[in-house]
């Protein structure tokens, strides 16, 4: 009879061991499909950036000292994104920025747009406020800058993203801006 309670011992000790095991087994692989679900989310939605090297392409001054130009942006992810919104605003300012800059009121460049897949579109822009005669001649030597910021507002399905962004143009070689500069702050994908 001992003999049999040690059979029977053991095998409830090894229901017991394998069932800890399945259900271990089950939470890793549970915890797999989330991550490939993730995996698969970030791979399968769009990304619509703006790159500071192109972000403010055929730059001109009007007679009035208005500025006039396009913003590029490009959807690098592999679906379409839709309820495209740019947001944006130039301003003359100091360069470097200082740490406590504080970004104005941008207004509505666009919206309600679709971005299919490694689209490259730009819309046009022309900035109201006009250069005083020294922001001016500032922004042509280098010592203020226009800083051109915003945000991207996107969405596919129910879900929504967003990209901010803060370039200045670096001065202009032979009346051209060529170039921009990336802001430290508001630069981020969300």
């Amino acid at each position: 009879m001992a003999s049999r309670d040690w059979l029977e011992y053991a095998a409830v000790m090894f229901t017991c061991f394998a069932a800890g095991a399945a259900s271990v087994s089950a939470y890793y692989a549970s915890r797999q499909a989330d991550v490939a679900q993730q995996t698969a989310d970030k791979q399968l939605r769009p990304y619509v950036l703006i790159d500071p090297q192109t972000i403010i392409t055929d730059v001109q001054f009007l007679a009035n000292r208005a500025t006039t130009g396009k913003v590029h942006f490009k959807n690098f992810g592999v679906t379409p994104a839709y309820r495209v919104r740019l947001i944006a605003r130039l301003d003359v300012v100091r360069w470097p920025l200082a740490k406590n800059f504080s970004f104005g009121k941008a207004r509505i460049l666009f919206e309600n747009i679709v971005a299919p897949p490694s689209a490259q579109m730009y819309t046009t822009f022309t900035d109201q406020d006009k250069m005083t005669d020294t922001e001016f001649a500032d922004v042509l030597i280098g010592a203020q800058r226009i800083l051109v910021y915003g945000t991207l507002y996107y969405s596919q399905g129910d879900k929504h993203y967003q990209t901010n962004f803060c370039a200045s143009l670096v001065p202009p070689i032979n009346g051209r801006f060529s170039e921009a500069d990336t802001c430290l702050v508001h630069n981020e994908a969300i």
